[in-house]
């Protein structure tokens, strides 16, 4: 499909647009393949604009990242709290998206997207219930809209469109020119250890000062181009850099390809954890490496140990 003009994001601003006669702007930063936690941390970074409604859609990738319930609560809810606090009068409305493996049961990481709109009192849409239901009174297979199993062709995004429609009308007035109070949305306490200051350290901003055989390269990471800037280079076994941080949590992201290997990642001086760049695909990868951290300054050293790496991105709390 033409995402960018039949995906389901599109159909819905240009039918809000037409419904309220009011000028929509759309702001996508979505990307394929990648889930909540790197939502969270890309947040200040891609979000230019201040949003007055914001739609999540994660719940199936983060199923494909194999987070756990209690993760899935964790990264969303930080998206969350991200977002009222540069507009506490923000709506969010979640859509929890599907494939035809999960139809339309209830998996994990759907049940914790559902959970944390309905303590913070957002919208929230499954699309699975209403599209199997209309394959069953249709009789139709869900092959002839999403073809390879999760991916909508047009006439999928429209059922998809529908599907959104239906559960946003519910919510607004019913006339076009009625109007409702905006109100400051009030934080219940929180379900989780969320990500108070989750932030996006773009490629060209790695601190490479104290590097041996790494260099920042102004060039395409991964099939996303130079969204995050370009990327961060080693091809020789035993090339080092080490940069210090201030907070708790540390991630990269990082790019996956059959020609690419492994680094060996400590931090102030402990047990490094090996990471392994190695798929049969290309694809942008975000990876948690450590957690918990005591709150202060942290030397991190990263080391080549097979092939070459590619960094896009380092990803701190």
């Amino acid at each position: 499909t033409n995402g960018k003009e039949k995906g389901w994001p599109k159909l819905i601003c240009d039918w809000l647009a037409d419904k309220y006669d009011a000028e929509i702007t759309e702001n996508r930063q979505s990307i394929g393949g990648t889930g909540s936690y790197l939502g969270t941390f890309r947040f200040d970074a891609e979000i230019k604009s201040v949003p007055d409604v914001f739609f999540i859609e994660f719940a199936i990738n983060d199923s494909y990242k194999g987070y756990s319930y209690d993760e899935t609560v964790r990264y969303s809810e930080s998206l969350v709290r991200k977002a009222l606090a540069i507009n506490p009068q923000m709506d969010i409305v979640y859509v929890l998206t599907f494939d035809r493996g999960a139809r339309n049961s209830d998996y994990e990481t759907l049940r914790a997207h559902r959970n944390v709109a309905a303590k913070y009192g957002f919208l929230c849409i499954k699309i699975g219930d209403e599209f199997y239901e209309l394959m069953d009174t249709n009789g139709t297979s869900d092959t002839t809209y999403i073809p390879d199993g999760v991916h909508p062709c047009d006439e999928g995004y429209a059922i998809y469109a529908d599907i959104i429609k239906k559960g946003i009308l519910a919510e607004l007035p019913a006339s076009g020119t009625a109007t409702s109070e905006i109100t400051i949305k009030v934080l219940p306490e929180p379900m989780s250890d969320y990500y108070t200051n989750a932030r996006l350290i773009y490629s060209n901003e790695i601190d490479l000062s104290n590097s041996t055989g790494w260099t920042y390269q102004d060039v395409n990471f991964s099939w996303i181009g130079k969204r995050f800037n370009g990327l961060v280079k080693a091809t020789t076994v035993g090339s080092k850099f080490t940069f210090q941080f201030e907070g708790t949590h540390l991630g990269i992201l990082m790019h996956r390809s059959p020609d690419l290997g492994k680094i060996s990642v400590s931090v102030d001086g402990g047990t490094p954890v090996i990471v392994d760049a190695y798929r049969t695909s290309s694809n942008p990868n975000e990876e948690p490496l450590f957690d918990n951290l005591p709150q202060g300054t942290h030397t991190v050293e990263i080391t080549l140990i097979e092939k070459t790496f590619e960094i896009g991105a380092l990803l701190i709390n």
